[in-house]
């Protein structure tokens, strides 16, 4: 039978029974070897012998709960590893029953904030679907989910990851999950944002959480959850985490690589304005680390990289951080070096940003020259990629409008005609994260008149 609220009690008293019976015995070993709340004292123990509480007519509430899923978490966080093998093996056996003990109480919560996240008229069906959960009034969740904030359990519990066992990481990042979901009610929504906010210090121990591949992947379910909501991801962004993301995105393991990856794109594409202007004012910062994605030899992690500097870039709202991009020689030189990539697929995807650098009606002296003494072997090469991409026809058409526009390239010292060339179109490229852009501004990123 799965913990309930209603079930409680009587687990509280094998947890209590339990605690006694494995926790590391001080008479027999070095006292200084054990943390502060690696163990259990006499009295402690003494108070929680089978007789200290009784077992009937006692029913456990909310606070109780909530209360001892913080100590345990709490000690689960100042266990220490010894040296001494009789008291590492006591140690690790106590944290297994610690940890096996967190998951069911954390299984209770679990069960109470879905409750909060069914809608009202739906709850009494909901309840009758799932017979042998107890059903909570929205009083008696509220309640757990005031407590739940008040012990500052969800700060404890992310930091605490690396202690759980893989059930009750599942049980907290499910917790996260269904709090950050947008049909939770509006009242639990505020209020968990609001705390997330005021402990923005939680960022740093989900990022940390890419250094493990055990908490990688909750980490970044947790994070990306975050990313729904603006004023979280603005909290994000200000914490100059998104930096450290890029150096875990290149991380040899391929499930910590994409999760990474993952929590750059939400973090990037979810509110476009807000990352926009966060990039403008740390463009260099960003720009310098991204790029050595783009260096990599990883294949997974270089094509990603490229899929996602193209969305950003022919993204309307991206575009005074686009037109900086391509103002810039080496950003340049990493394009062309990557058209000759041996993969088909990388030199497709580096096309859709190359092409901005050639549409860019204002290019700078130095980035004209390049194009201009290239334009043959460029136009040649690209030749030979639109014919392996003839299926698709805007991709076609954006490389016929390239390759005649390299060709009508007259060199940095010659003044373009606007009479000589008629306008053309590079048409955005066919992604679900792309925004057609119609602009009167002079420099505009995908509908470009030379």
């Amino acid at each position: 039978m799965p913990l309930t609220v209603a079930n409680a009690s009587g687990f509280f008293h094998k947890q209590q029974e339990d605690h006694a019976r494995r926790a590391p015995h001080h008479s027999h070993h070095d006292d200084s070897a054990m943390s502060p709340g690696s163990s259990v004292s006499t009295t402690e123990t003494k108070c929680m012998h089978r007789g200290c509480l009784p077992r009937k007519h006692h029913r456990v509430s909310s606070e109780d709960i909530i209360q001892r899923l913080a100590e345990g978490v709490e000690r689960l966080s100042h266990i220490t590893k010894s040296p001494n093998d009789g008291i590492a093996k006591d140690l690790k056996e106590y944290e297994q029953a610690l940890s096996e003990d967190v998951r069911k109480l954390l299984r209770v919560v679990l069960e109470v904030v879905r409750e909060l996240s069914v809608p009202e008229p739906d709850r009494h069906s909901h309840s009758e679907r799932s017979s042998e959960k107890r059903v909570m009034s929205m009083e008696e969740g509220m309640e757990l989910f005031e407590h739940l904030l008040a012990y500052d359990v969800p700060m404890r519990l992310v930091e605490a990851l690396p202690r759980l066992n893989f059930e009750a990481r599942k049980d907290a990042m499910n917790i996260f999950s269904v709090l950050l979901w947008p049909e939770v009610s509006q009242r639990v929504g505020h209020s968990f944002r609001k705390y997330l906010r005021a402990h923005s210090s939680i960022f740093h121990s989900l990022v940390w959480g890419f250094q493990d591949e055990d908490t990688a992947l909750h980490c970044g379910v947790i994070l990306r959850s975050c990313m729904r909501y603006k004023e979280l991801a603005q909290a994000f962004l200000e914490s100059r985490l998104l930096l450290d993301l890029i150096k875990h995105a290149q991380h040899p393991a391929v499930d910590i690589s994409g999760d990474a990856f993952g929590c750059l794109r939400e973090a990037l594409l979810t509110h476009r304005e807000l990352a926009s202007q966060w990039l403008e004012a740390n463009f260099t910062d960003f720009f310098g680390p991204y790029s050595e994605l783009l260096h990599t030899e990883n294949y997974i992690v270089q094509r990603q990289a490229l899929i996602l500097l193209s969305n950003m870039l022919l993204d309307y709202n991206f575009r005074r951080v686009m037109v900086s991009f391509v103002s810039e020689e080496k950003h340049l030189q990493i394009c062309m070096n990557l058209l000759r990539d041996p993969s088909h697929t990388i030199q497709v995807e580096t096309f859709h940003t190359f092409k901005l650098f050639v549409a860019n009606p204002s290019k700078p002296p130095r980035i004209e020259q390049i194009l201009f003494k290239n334009r043959s072997r460029l136009s040649e090469l690209l030749q030979g990629l639109r014919a392996s991409c003839k299926h698709e026809d805007r991709v076609d058409a954006d490389f016929a409008t390239t390759i005649e526009r390299l060709q009508l390239l007259t060199g940095p010292m010659k003044a373009t005609s606007p009479t000589r060339q008629p306008p053309a179109t590079l048409g955005e490229r066919a992604s679900p994260t792309s925004q057609s852009v119609q602009s009167s501004l002079p420099i505009r990123p995908m509908v470009m008149c030379l």
